[in-house]
């Protein structure tokens, strides 16, 4: 059998928990005490848990070890209680509920509220207190723990605000500027004679009536029906090249191919102004052709 006490700091208190049972065996049963409230004295190794209950103070008999100290502080009560009466006080007493039965279950609890374990000056470590002989040897064990690393708390960095230096705006000094005092003008309004209106008279215009032109009928030419040959049909207004094969033998010769083609007659009009030349014959000798 054994009873095992575990010391932790949970938050901003420090619990004292236990459970286990004792073999009262190697034990007497020495005296009635009353206990109304848990603490501990860690400079002495005492540990009590207490909650207005009456407990028995059993005297070990035979060889014992116990818990000389477990930190360096006095007496400090515990703010909250439960469980089962139980003490461990050092000088070979033990303490258990009054009327206890060996090897009962035993339920320990206390806390010290606004505490931590170096507030409470106890040492972390494992401490242990040994009595009785075989079979019927025990052990209270107690541990305590370290005190837990405190939970960093994140620093806010601060960004600067970068400072605005102002720009220095140089003062305009206005300049006074005089302002002319206006000397009115007398101005003489002059008085509008009114000019008689005129109305314009207004003459006709002769409007000629245009005289009507008389449409010029043209004449009709008749046309000319040429006069069949035997060289073709002739007409007196086509120009012809009578070539020698055409013309034949004539006095005074034949009219030889080299010559070219045969001219026409030119006349004259009595006043010898206009040339007239026959396109319809050819001249065969003399002037003109009037020697043939």
């Amino acid at each position: 059998m054994a009873v095992n006490i575990i010391a932790r700091q949970v938050g901003n208190d420090v619990i004292f928990s236990g459970s286990g049972s004792v073999n009262t065996a190697d034990l007497f049963d020495y005296s009635n005490q009353s206990v109304s409230v848990g603490q501990i004295n860690p400079s002495n190794g005492s540990i009590k848990f207490g909650n207005s209950s009456t407990i028995n103070q059993y005297f070990i008999m035979g060889s014992h070890v116990d818990i000389t100290n477990f930190g360096t502080s006095s007496t400090t009560n515990a703010d909250i209680n439960s469980g089962d009466g139980f003490e461990l006080g050092g000088g070979g007493f033990i303490y258990l509920p009054s009327g206890y039965t060996s090897s009962s279950p035993l339920s320990l609890y206390m806390a010290f509220t606004g505490q931590t374990i170096s507030s409470l000056q106890l040492s972390a470590g494992t401490y242990i207190s040994t009595w009785g002989t075989a079979p019927n040897e025990e052990t209270v064990t107690l541990l305590i723990e370290p005190e837990p690393s405190p939970t960093p708390t994140p620093t806010t960095t601060q960004t600067p605000t970068p400072t605005v230096t102002p720009t220095n705006t140089p003062t305009v000094t206005p300049t006074k500027t005089t302002t002319p005092t206006p000397t009115p003008t007398n101005t003489r309004t002059p008085t509008n004679t009114p000019t008689p209106s005129i109305t314009p008279t207004i003459t006709p215009t002769n409007t000629k009536t245009p005289t009507p032109t008389p449409s010029i009928t043209p004449s009709v030419t008749p046309t000319i029906t040429p006069t069949p040959t035997s060289y073709g049909v002739l007409d007196v207004n086509v120009q012809y090249d009578y070539t020698n094969e055409i013309f034949g033998s004539f006095s005074g010769g034949s009219w030889m191919e080299q010559y070219g083609n045969v001219p026409h007659p030119i006349n004259y009009d009595p006043s010898r102004r206009l040339t007239v030349i026959d396109l319809s014959s050819i001249t065969i000798g003399g002037q003109n052709g009037l020697n043939n």
